[in-house]
């Protein structure tokens, strides 16, 4: 019996490392009820206090074998699908982007569509993503860029 319950367990632990390659829970799910069978049985044919261990030692496998997936995971094709390769920063593109759209705070500009609150705005000859702010802008009225606040450039109705 003692093998039938290694066995068990070690085919479990298995599974369970072999979900990390083949994802789908399946291998996962069956890795776990073998484990519990291996426990239940070690409780019952060897007592309480050797099943306590038996659980015990099943529980740091486990917990083992879910570090060494999550060490592994990324390196797997999958995991290459998952995470990312490379650290993503704000580049010069970004940043020359950021200071354009900063230097337009102050101009004037006109809706070239209903600005409700989101719409398209034509600023020094260019059209931009602009949002109101609060109120709603009709097609074609002329606004003022009021502020930036990340990629969004708000306006508000400009005073006649």
């Amino acid at each position: 019996m003692l093998t039938l319950i290694f066995a068990l367990l070690i085919l479990g632990l298995l599974l369970l490392l072999a979900e990390v390659f083949v994802p789908g829970l399946v291998l996962g799910i069956g890795g776990f009820i073998l484990m519990t069978i291996g426990v239940v049985l070690s409780f019952h044919h060897y007592g309480a206090a050797t099943g306590a261990w038996v659980f015990a030692g099943t529980a740091v496998g486990v917990l083992s074998v879910f570090g060494l997936g999550l060490a592994i995971f990324p390196r797997t094709r999958m995991g290459r699908k998952v995470f990312l390769s490379e650290q993503v920063v704000a580049g010069p593109t970004e940043q020359a982007a950021e200071q354009e759209r900063k230097r337009l705070i102050g101009a004037e500009g006109r809706a070239m569509t209903d600005l409700r609150p989101a719409g398209i705005g034509l600023i020094e000859g260019r059209r931009w993503d602009v949002v109101a702010d609060g109120s709603y802008i009709s097609q074609g009225e002329p606004f003022c860029v009021v502020r930036v606040e990340g990629p969004s450039i708000v306006v508000r109705p400009k005073e006649m």
